[in-house]
């Protein structure tokens, strides 16, 4: 997990697949002497999706379920997987965040530690409140740094590695007690300030989620901390992101998702497109819209004119309906695309 970066790996065995670890489980277990602890004590069920379910419907089952991974499996084989940076692209290309402040979605109860305060405590408050990052505060409570689970489980394995003559970890400076006392694995003497990271993306005032989303991304971060000064006063993730758009599926909001499109005015101009269909015609064929996704593929046909290939798909009681046109123009085949689906509709 740790060489690869990964926040959840699957178990599989000759019968096929059997769950998941993740973060979590391993940084709950770590009292226990994981020479001796198996698989089975740290592993769990991850929720699983078909392949027919929208966006929407995926970040509502990553809500409901409280894990970050989703898989899909057929015959007792893993499929796919599902998991945060998957959710980060798709919810990229979904125009609705724009629409959203951050103002609406950060949580201004942030559970935090001091950089003093051991990595022990620090586990506790990450279990207790079910997160995964605690921002760090200097003794004034100005912030200094962040430590994420991912931080923890690495102090672990390099000190097992070193307790097993392996590498060296890369935090020279951070002695690690790797010797059991019966199954409690101690953390206490370790200082949040020996382990947190030290990069980390602040905001001093509210923006479009699809903006702060692009900004997290483009970081490699999974959350944002809004400050006032140095004083951190909320924190925005990726799980509050997941969420505002599994509310979608209540609020009867359709979500547009949009891939393939890079210019801001093409999709601006797509956007006005579908939602003037939507309050149309097709939108009162329909009782419960739930996404429109449209895929644009561009192709050369003589060396100076482009064609435009889009894949649309339409999720609504109705289930999945599809279609796809080609045109050298790109509005004209959206209308069309539209058209086709408000046809497929209306039969």
């Amino acid at each position: 997990m740790e060489e690869n970066g990964l926040r959840a790996v699957p178990v599989v065995s000759d019968s096929g697949f059997e769950g998941m670890v993740s973060y979590r489980e391993l940084i709950r277990a770590v009292q226990f002497d994981p020479e001796s602890t198996g698989l089975e004590n740290v592993m769990h069920q991850p929720p699983e999706f078909s392949p027919d379910d929208t966006l929407v419907d995926l970040c509502d089952l990553r809500i409901e379920s409280g894990r970050k991974t989703l898989v899909n499996t057929s015959g007792g084989e893993l499929v796919s997987i599902v998991g945060d940076t998957e959710f980060a692209d798709a919810l990229g290309k979904a125009d609705e965040l724009e629409d959203i402040s951050t103002s609406r979605l950060v949580s201004n109860d942030v559970v935090s530690v001091f950089k003093r305060d051991s990595i022990e405590k620090a586990r506790h408050e990450m279990l207790d409140n079910n997160i995964s990052r605690l921002p760090v505060l200097d003794s004034d409570g100005k912030l200094n740094g962040i430590l994420r689970s991912t931080d923890i489980l690495e102090l672990i394995t390099d000190g097992e590695r070193q307790g097993r003559g392996g590498r060296t970890s890369r935090r020279d400076t951070v002695d690690v007690n790797t010797d059991y006392d019966g199954e409690k694995h101690y953390l206490s003497g370790v200082s949040v300030e020996e382990l947190m990271e030290r990069e980390y993306q602040t905001f001093n005032s509210h923006a479009s989620a699809s903006r702060v989303l692009d900004h997290m991304s483009s970081g490699g971060f999974y959350e944002a901390i809004y400050v006032d000064g140095r004083y951190p006063e909320g924190i925005l993730t990726l799980k509050d992101l997941i969420e505002s758009a599994a509310n979608l599926k209540q609020d009867r909001t359709v979500l547009v998702n949009l891939v393939g499109l890079e210019v801001a005015e093409e999709k601006a101009a797509v956007h006005d497109k579908v939602k003037t269909q939507l309050r149309g015609g097709l939108g009162r064929k329909l009782e419960r819209p739930e996404e429109i996704r449209l895929r644009f593929k561009k192709s050369e046909t003589d060396g100076v004119k482009h064609r435009y290939t889009i894949e649309a798909s339409l999720f609504s009681e109705h289930g999945r309906t599809n279609t796809e046109v080609e045109d050298r123009d790109m509005l004209d085949a959206v209308d069309t695309v539209l058209d086709n689906l408000d046809s497929q509709i209306r039969e």
